[in-house]
Order: C-alpha cells, then sequence, then structure tokens
C-alpha cells in the first residue's frame, strides 16, 4: 500500500502516452493490479476517463484505496476480469516463499508449473470488453492496456467489435509462456494484430522507443496502432 500510494512507476512511458493518447481520451487498463498504469493514466486523461479491471481481491484492495487516497475521479474500477466470454473462472494467486501474496503474478489457467510455489485459489467473473462498452453505452475507446498473465488472447478474442469500431492504440504484455496457460500463443496475438491492420512494435525497455517488428516477439511489451 506504501508503494502504491508513494511511487509512481513507467514514467518514462509518459511522453510516449501523451503523443498517442488525448487529455479526453478515453482509457480501457485490463489488469489493474496495485495501481501503477492507473495512476498514471488518470494523469495522461485529466479531462477523459479511465475504466480499470482487477478481479483479484487483495490487489483491488490496494488500488481501490489508492483511487480514493489520490483522489482520481476519473477513474472507475471494475471487479472483473476481461476475457472472450462472459463466465466465472478460478484465479490462481501465488504465496511466495516470505509468505506475502504475489498478487501481480495471479493468473487464470493452468496452475503454475513450479511446485515448490503454493498458491491459493479465487472464483471470479469475467466478462467480454464488447460486452462492457454497449452495458455502459460508451462512445469512445482512445486507448487500451493488458497485462493479464497470459489471458491476453482471450481479452482480444472478446474485445473484437471494440478495435473494429473505435481502433484503439494498444499497449499488450507478450509472455508466450504465460499465453499457453490458455492454449494462445505469441502468434496467435500477432495474427489477431494482423488480421485488424495493426501495426506492431516492440516498445523498448527505455519506455520511448518503438522498433517495427516484422515477426512476432515470444516475449515483451508491443505497443500497436491502427493502419
Amino acid at each position: 500500500m506504501f508503494k502504491a500510494l508513494t511511487r509512481q512507476h513507467h514514467l518514462e512511458l509518459l511522453p510516449l502516452l501523451k503523443k498517442y493518447i488525448p487529455e479526453d481520451g478515453v482509457i480501457i487498463d485490463v489488469g489493474a493490479h496495485a495501481g501503477q498504469f492507473t495512476k498514471l493514466f488518470a494523469r495522461v486523461v485529466p479531462q477523459g476517463h479511465v475504466y480499470s479491471f482487477e478481479p483479484g481481491s487483495y490487489a483491488r484492495s490496494i488500488v481501490s484505496k489508492v483511487i480514493v487516497l489520490r483522489n482520481l475521479r476519473n477513474v472507475s474500477l471494475f471487479p472483473l476480469g476481461l476475457s472472450d466470454q462472459a463466465t466465472e473462472e478460478t484465479l490462481h494467486v501465488p504465496i511466495k516463499r516470505s509468505g506475502s501474496v504475489g498478487f501481480g503474478l495471479s493468473h487464470i489457467g493452468q496452475v503454475a508449473r513450479d511446485t515448490a510455489r503454493t498458491e491459493r485459489e479465487e472464483k471470479i467473473v469475467l466478462t467480454t470488453l464488447d460486452r462492457f462498452v454497449a452495458e455502459n453505452g460508451i462512445q469512445r475507446v482512445d486507448f487500451i492496456k493488458a497485462d493479464i498473465e497470459g489471458w491476453e488472447m482471450r481479452f482480444l478474442l472478446g474485445a473484437c467489435q471494440t478495435i473494429e469500431k473505435f481502433r484503439p492504440v494498444i499497449f499488450l504484455e507478450i509472455n508466450d509462456e504465460f499465453l499457453k496457460r490458455a492454449n494462445n500463443s505469441a502468434a496467435e496475438i500477432w495474427d489477431f494484430l494482423q488480421s485488424m491492420n495493426y501495426r506492431i512494435d516492440r516498445l523498448e525497455n527505455d519506455g520511448a522507443t518503438l522498433t517495427r517488428l516484422a515477426t512476432p516477439i515470444v516475449n515483451g511489451d508491443v505497443w500497436c496502432v491502427a493502419q
């Protein structure tokens, strides 16, 4: 909680975010975790809105307090995961060897292969971005960030209509090993984005440099802009 309230990670991304997102823009933050991106996005769209999604109760208990204590009036937090269908799933929340909760690595899908690591399970509610946008009458989406530990392909499949309609910039974490938990792959994400006519760049570690990709990557962050 102390770190979530007092520190701001990802500041190196601020110039890039401001370049692509207008101040009155709408951001979809999928996998809010402890709220580091949520705080940053609220700063980027002072006249816009951030819709943050965090299904894990422990992570949500942190980010919800951050939103209140930091007075982030342009942020709405939802206790939902985003997927390719509306259903319920099991979230696997790792417990570190120290005994603390490793909520940033919580995931849906197969249990961890590291048998030395213990996990706790939590039932969560999933919906699709398309359904959420329709039910809430959202009229624009400028930017989507998804960092959900291997569930990114499932999310994209449930966001097809929204992506086709609004053509937002999409910022994704790619980890092929994590994607395998959901029986997906980095190549599938590549094919999906290509079919939607998106340019795909690797976001380099400096948070400012975009490198055009000609083939899929199996690990890294990608920045995708509609063509």
